[in-house]
């Protein structure tokens, strides 16, 4: 459903609406997409700076977690920080069986480590 609502409203320009509570927490929050995944690039270097993670955790722990994410909001968080930081904030990206690694790609079995 969130990847639906990324594909229906690209700008972000959409909210979820839930009319029996107030306090209730919004499915889809009004933003748009580079700003949620640049504030999602900053949660990711906060919460895992100085360690080594793979690929499935972050998409298990943030893409299920977050409310309005999907993988490509990951995507584009992990290349913010590897290619617009500076410093970049990831230091190693090491793949299954040492293959090589595409620029750009997190490919599934990466390991990711993020600066201390």
């Amino acid at each position: 459903m969130k990847r639906a609502m990324w594909n229906a409203a690209p700008e972000g320009d959409f909210e979820y609406s839930d009319l029996t509570g107030s306090r209730q927490l919004k499915l889809f929050l009004s933003t748009k997409e580079e700003e949620y995944s640049n504030d999602l690039a900053e949660h990711l270097f906060q919460a895992y700076r100085g360690c080594t993670i793979s690929k499935e955790t972050l998409l298990r722990d943030e893409v299920s977690w977050h409310l309005t994410c999907v993988q490509r909001h990951l995507t584009r968080a992990l290349k913010i920080l590897e290619y617009e930081s500076s410093p970049s904030r990831i230091t190693y990206i090491k793949l299954a069986n040492n293959k090589k690694r595409r620029k750009g790609t997190y490919p599934s079995g990466s390991m990711i480590t993020f600066l201390p």
